[in-house]
């Protein structure tokens, strides 16, 4: 069933969370004949890249529809001395902002969020490959290379505006932000100025006028910062899916009926943002979550929580 934000996800409270955690585990427990560990992960997204990479006979993966409702959720649990608990989150700009939410029970991302860790990973590779012709997939290296480039400096601006909003405790809603309003998809480049104007109209009473965003924003944007860190995932997606047929036309047939054909064939293999996003997730290999320092945190925190597991052996 489909939930929409303002229903039933937008009135779930921490302590709903937490209640929903326990209730589960009982029975899964009593059923497994098996200790369960808890995790407790921010979105859906997150939902099925855990339960894809850990151990699912092992631990049970509760969505909290947001990173506050998360900390707070294994707050509570922690707090009722719940046995075998553990929160992964979303960096976001917390080490931009030199924050750090890493303790014993919780484990950040190692990038921004969970689709930029799947774009810097080999996920974005496999996915290519797939979408090339085989006689194209010698330019593989290449092309990732490209789309990584191209991807970073068009959400980079994007990123900056989004830290400035954080920086300024203003709450800005993205979702019916048009990309194509401010993002030229053939020549692949930015209006940061119509970005601006795009976000306002989408967000009407927001505190930051666009003459006080345009006199901050310059010195924000002479920083360099990690643009993995900087860079939110949900707009790299929606920046992919906008140019990624710019970015295939090199490699697509010459034929203009059979270029036709190959694009709408990417259309319907990745028609959506969720399509996107799942099928990096299914490329994503246990590899390279072993080199994160995610899964560090995660074996040092089985390690003090015998017999509580999460990874794959």
């Amino acid at each position: 069933m489909t939930i929409s934000a303002n229903s039933i996800i937008r009135h779930l409270k921490p302590s709903d969370i937490a209640n929903e955690a326990r209730m589960k585990r009982g029975p899964a427990e009593r059923r497994t004949g098996k200790k369960l560990a808890i995790v407790i992960v921010e979105g859906s997204a997150d939902q099925l890249l855990y339960t894809t990479i850990l151990d699912i006979s092992k631990c049970l993966v509760i969505t909290a529809f947001g990173k506050n409702n998360a900390i707070q959720a294994l707050q509570i649990l922690l707090t009722n001395n719940t046995p075998g608990v553990m929160g992964l989150v979303d960096d976001d700009f917390d080490s931009l902002e030199e924050r750090n939410l890493r303790n014993v029970n919780l484990a950040v991302s190692d990038t921004h969020d969970l689709e930029t860790l799947l774009f810097l990973a080999s996920s974005l590779d496999k996915l290519l490959n797939t979408l090339l012709l085989p006689e194209k997939r010698e330019y593989l290296v290449v092309l990732c290379e490209n789309v990584r480039k191209e991807i970073i400096k068009l959400g980079s601006p994007i990123g900056f505006i989004r830290w400035l909003f954080q920086k300024e405790n203003v709450l800005i809603d993205f979702r019916n932000v048009s990309f194509r309003a401010f993002i030229d998809h053939q020549r692949l480049t930015v209006d940061v100025d119509a970005c601006v104007g795009e976000i306002l109209s989408r967000n009407k009473g927001c505190r930051m006028s666009k003459q006080d965003i345009q006199k901050r924003l310059p010195e924000l944007m002479k920083t360099a910062p990690n643009p993995w860190l900087l860079c939110q995932g949900h707009d790299l997606v929606k920046i992919l899916l906008l140019i990624m047929p710019q970015l295939l036309s090199g490699y697509a047939p010459s034929n203009r009926d059979e270029a036709r054909v190959y694009f709408d064939q990417i259309q319907q293999k990745i028609p959506t943002e969720a399509r996107l996003i799942e099928q990096l997730i299914m490329c994503y290999e246990q590899d390279e979550f072993r080199k994160t320092n995610i899964y560090k945190d995660i074996k040092q925190w089985e390690n003090r929580n015998s017999p509580y597991q999460l990874a794959r052996s």
